[in-house]
C-alpha cells in the first residue's frame, strides 16, 4: 500500500491542505547529524515512512521501532498561524 500511496499523492489522489483543518501525518523521520568542533549539526532530514495520512492508514506502525522513538504533535504549526482567524 505504501508505494500506491506515494503514487496517489503525486497524482493528486490525496489532496494536501484543502481546508483550514490541519492534515495529520504520522511519519518516521530520520535526522542525519554530524559532530563538528564539539557541536552537533543536522546535515539532512528525511521522511523514512508514512504510517497515516489523515484518516487513511498507509502501513501499520511496527512494534520493533527503536527504543526512544517518539510521535509528537507540535503545539502550533506554521499553517496554524496562516489559517487562524481572529
Amino acid at each position: 500500500m505504501y508505494d500506491a500511496f506515494k503514487q496517489g499523492l503525486l497524482n493528486g489522489k490525496y489532496p494536501v491542505k484543502q481546508t483550514k483543518n490541519n492534515d495529520i501525518l504520522q511519519i518516521l523521520v530520520e535526522y542525519k547529524k554530524q559532530e563538528k568542533n564539539g557541536e552537533i549539526e543536522i546535515k539532512e532530514i528525511s521522511i523514512e515512512t508514512v504510517y497515516r495520512f489523515n484518516d487513511i492508514e498507509i502501513t501499520s506502525i511496527p512494534s520493533s521501532l527503536p527504543r526512544g522513538t517518539k510521535f509528537k504533535k507540535p503545539e502550533e504549526t506554521p499553517m496554524d498561524r496562516i489559517w487562524t482567524t481572529e
